[in-house]
């Protein structure tokens, strides 16, 4: 009995401990998420039509990007400071990590981080956002502009696949939210073709994989220190009943 008891004290401990660990990750988790958060998919779409999604093109070809309705950052541009950039960069690199410099995304040397030009062939980069009557407000993001990658020489980006899209960031540079979606490149010193692939969001369920296995076990330990007590429990009142005089 005492050792029934024992180690329900333990199995209760471990989950104690388990379930502060899966909550400090949280925690931590949403600290993250505020500094730096994928706010959702930046859509590709046509240029001259914004409701019909762009499939694939060339060097040549101008597309747009559709953000969620009504995306914001966190504050202006004239009260806070803030400003949206672009960004092309590898499909390995967190678009939440990136930091931005005058030309775009800073990165190492001979690295394959670029903002995204508009069809003008100006960098979309450090782009105001409208006023608010008083600091501290959400700025709305206006629709944003016609783009093409025929600003960059036509192999600059090598073949591969890549995240695409738009961030807010503070007067430093530093990413707060962004928007992406994932597309595939194929250049040659000749050519380049480009397609999207799926939505950016899917990319998210590989971090998702960690809650699955801590809430598991947090289940798993929850189950079996209950069955024990509830053992420990019937057999102390067991015992009880048979030690009354009758």
């Amino acid at each position: 009995m005492i050792v029934r008891l024992h180690t329900v004290r333990h199995l209760l401990a471990l989950f104690a401990v388990v379930v502060g660990l899966l909550l400090q990750g949280q925690l931590s988790a949403g600290t993250a998420v505020a500094a730096a958060r994928r706010s959702g998919d930046a859509e590709a779409v046509q240029a001259k039509n914004r409701l019909r999604p762009f499939i694939e093109g060339t060097h040549e070809s101008a597309f747009s990007l559709r953000l969620p309705r009504g995306a914001t950052c966190p504050g202006d541009s004239m009260n806070d400071d803030w400003r949206v950039q672009s960004f092309v960069v590898p499909s390995t690199d967190d678009p939440g990590s990136l930091r931005y410099m005058v030309t775009g995304p800073e990165g190492p040397e001979n690295d394959a981080r670029v903002a995204l030009y508009t069809s003008e062939g100006r960098p979309y980069m450090n782009q105001l956002l409208g006023a608010n009557s008083e600091p501290g407000q959400p700025a709305q993001i206006i629709e944003l502009p016609s783009f093409s990658f025929k600003r960059l020489p036509i192999n600059y980006l090598p073949s591969g696949e890549y995240r695409m899209g738009v961030a807010c960031t503070d007067g430093k540079g530093v990413t707060a939210q962004y928007w992406d979606t994932l597309i595939s490149i194929e250049s040659s010193p000749t050519t380049m073709q480009w397609r999207t692939l799926q939505k950016a969001e899917n990319l998210d369920k590989r971090s998702n994989t960690l809650w699955i296995v801590l809430a598991v076990v947090c289940v798993l330990v929850l189950i079996v220190s209950v069955a024990t007590f509830v053992r420990a429990s019937r057999a102390q009142r067991a015992t009880i009943e048979k030690d009354v005089p009758r």
